[in-house]
């Protein structure tokens, strides 16, 4: 949906659009534009950078100043935050006066783009979901927890769209088809986040 959505954006109708099911189709077509995947670690964060004053103007955005806290656990899923309530625990301890939003992404794409561009905090472990962070507004922070390994697609588009990018890994754990869950020692999660409450 999101993909379908972005298209439409651009003025790109659903009836103009025709996903390859096949490896030998035959089209009868005016004009015809491929997309072609490539590796995100790949992708210019220049684009980044455009397609989101696209929808910053589409949608009105960084009209105010962003106040959300969101922790993802990525609940279920291969690469969840196992520990993510003892995490919750230690921040709610330390930083009693912020309301954190657990997985409190919204569906709706447009109220999905207000939600990341209204975010302060962002606390996840790497996922496909982090690239909606290219929507949030400079000088906002992104914690971002990785396995035994790098992926530094993030931290490009952070380090050029003005994001406070803090990464954090956890050594030993292997990347592959079965991965460990993700169990972040708190010393470490509490050590990524430095909240100014005075502010």
């Amino acid at each position: 949906p999101f993909v379908l959505d972005s298209l439409t954006s651009f003025g790109i109708s659903e009836d103009h659009m025709h996903v390859k099911e096949y490896e030998e189709e035959i089209y009868f077509v005016h004009h015809l534009y491929s997309i072609l995947p490539h590796q995100c670690t790949e992708l210019n964060p220049k684009a980044f950078a455009k397609m989101r004053a696209h929808f910053v103007k589409l949608f009105n955005l960084d009209q105010k100043p962003p106040s959300k806290f969101v922790l993802i656990t990525l609940k279920d899923k291969p690469n969840e935050l196992t520990n993510y309530e003892a995490v919750l625990e230690a921040f709610s301890s330390k930083y009693p006066e912020i309301e954190w939003i657990v997985d409190g992404e919204p569906e709706n794409f447009s109220s999905l783009l207000t939600f990341y561009n209204d975010i302060k905090l962002f606390f996840s472990c790497t996922s496909n979901n982090t690239v909606l962070t290219f929507m949030m507004q400079p000088k906002t922070v992104f914690c971002e927890i990785q396995g035994n390994f790098f992926d530094p697609l993030a931290l490009h588009v952070s380090a050029y769209l003005g994001h406070h990018h803090i990464l954090a890994r956890i050594p030993g754990m292997m990347l592959d088809d079965n991965p460990d869950p993700y169990e972040l020692p708190l010393t470490t999660a509490l050590g990524m986040v430095h909240i100014n409450t005075a502010t």
